[in-house]
């Protein structure tokens, strides 16, 4: 080990040392458990926040959060144990929107788009401002090949709830998606609003990726990209 590594794990050491002395203080209080596990996996240690968890979860067995925690710290090759997980979660506590919201996820990461749909529309059934289940929802249907409902999905967080994303995405989403519905009117004007919106450094990725998948009827579109020129 050299220096450098010396010096990080004694910064690591003492950056954990008060969330193993309250555990030392209140072995049998699963929190204390829970706060070194987050602390962990802030810092990209899943394997020690998983030990964290573990404890946890023998200590209190009826905590649906717990279970959401340890599913995160389960790699996509550990489908099974996350799916577990939130199940679980989803038994203690079925009324949580982000048990949904977090199963949803595994689920669309394991293309299981029809699984991953039902969990996002059950977390936005619990909580209507959930935008990030919206999106995935905005998300699943372009892989479906439900373009009109994630037209819709886009246009919806577009409408309510600009502040939270990146909207030149979102116009740039809806564009290709009325492509493909050859709606070429509107992905022509939602195309030029991401450009319009975008930095100079999107602006030239939007209009690569536009051109990448580009064919003779959407000559117009790029025209109208052009429009926006990027700066020198």
């Amino acid at each position: 080990m050299n220096i450098d590594e010396n010096i990080l794990l004694q910064k690591m050491n003492k950056l954990f040392e008060p969330f193993s002395k309250a555990i030392e203080y209140e072995p049998n209080n699963a929190m204390r458990y829970i706060e070194r596990g987050d602390t962990y996996m802030r810092w990209n240690i899943p394997n020690k926040a998983l030990e964290d968890y573990n404890k946890a979860i023998e200590l209190d067995q009826y905590n649906a959060e717990f279970y959401i925690r340890r599913a995160r710290t389960y790699s996509r090759m550990q489908q099974d144990k996350r799916l577990d997980d939130y199940n679980k979660a989803a038994e203690l506590d079925p009324h949580n929107p982000a048990v949904y919201s977090n199963r949803g996820d595994a689920y669309n990461q394991a293309s299981q788009y029809e699984n991953a749909l039902k969990d996002f529309c059950k977390a936005i059934e619990l909580d209507p401002s959930n935008t990030w289940a919206h999106l995935q929802c905005g998300y699943i249907y372009q892989n479906i090949n439900r373009h009109d409902k994630a037209i819709e999905k886009f246009t919806q967080i577009l409408n309510s709830n600009q502040e939270l994303f990146n909207c030149a995405n979102l116009y740039y989403d809806c564009a290709c998606s009325y492509r493909v519905l050859e709606q070429y009117g509107q992905a022509e004007e939602a195309f030029a609003k991401a450009i319009e919106l975008s930095d100079d450094v999107y602006k030239q990725r939007y209009r690569e990726l536009w051109e990448e998948d580009n064919n003779d009827v959407m000559n117009e579109i790029m025209q109208i990209a052009r429009k926006f020129p990027l700066k020198g």
